[in-house]
């Protein structure tokens, strides 16, 4: 993905060149363009602090974009409330930033589709059906119980494809689905509507 940026990549010699051409014409400015000249190295001098600036504007636009967050990782943790009871930030930066976009997303989760590319961020592909579902013809045992229609009605049944270690050989660095698991189960029950149970049923 390309590094967003408002601006193209400038030098002082750059920003110096800029401020000349703003100058008037003539003989009187000429030494605007004579390197070591005293009206150049003023104009140097202040082409630096254009460049701070032009560096500091690029590296928020830079920062704001998700995917691309790097030194103000920590401000955008903060900012969404991280660390709390499903997010930590003990991972690598990578994980850190998949759980800032993802924290983000929450926000507009919604539709089933929704649910199953938050997953989807994490690795997994999941199926979602109602609890009504499961206890419907033709029948997968085993049979799940549910004390009324009405509570099969309002459960949400995740079913999770996880990755298999069906022994040796095995692949390193070997992975455990369930550390990752966990922090499905935290978001999705975040997510349902409090009027509804979810359920989680691993396949691998």
């Amino acid at each position: 993905m390309a590094i967003v940026r408002l601006f193209d990549e400038m030098s002082v010699e750059d920003h110096a060149n800029s401020l000349a051409h703003f100058l008037p014409p003539g003989r009187a400015w000429d030494a605007k363009w004579v390197d070591g000249t005293n009206f150049r190295q003023l104009l140097i001098g202040f082409a630096g602090e254009f460049l701070r600036l032009h560096d500091t504007l690029n590296l928020a636009s830079q920062e704001s974009v998700l995917s691309q967050i790097n030194l103000r990782l920590t401000d955008w943790e903060s900012a969404l409330g991280i660390p709390d009871d499903c997010f930590d930030i003990t991972g690598t930066i990578a994980d850190r930033v998949r759980n800032v976009i993802v924290k983000f997303a929450m926000m507009n989760v919604s539709t089933e589709q929704d649910f199953i590319d938050l997953a989807a961020l994490y690795g997994y592909t999941i199926t979602i059906k109602s609890g009504l579902e499961e206890i419907t013809f033709p029948l997968t045992f085993p049979i799940p119980m549910y004390s009324s229609l009405q509570d099969a009605r309002f459960t949400m049944v995740v079913e999770v494809n996880t990755p298999a270690q069906g022994g040796f050989p095995y692949t390193f660095p070997i992975t455990f689905p369930a550390q990752n698991t966990r922090l499905l189960e935290c978001i999705f029950t975040k997510l349902v509507p409090a009027t509804t149970a979810v359920q989680f049923k691993y396949i691998g």
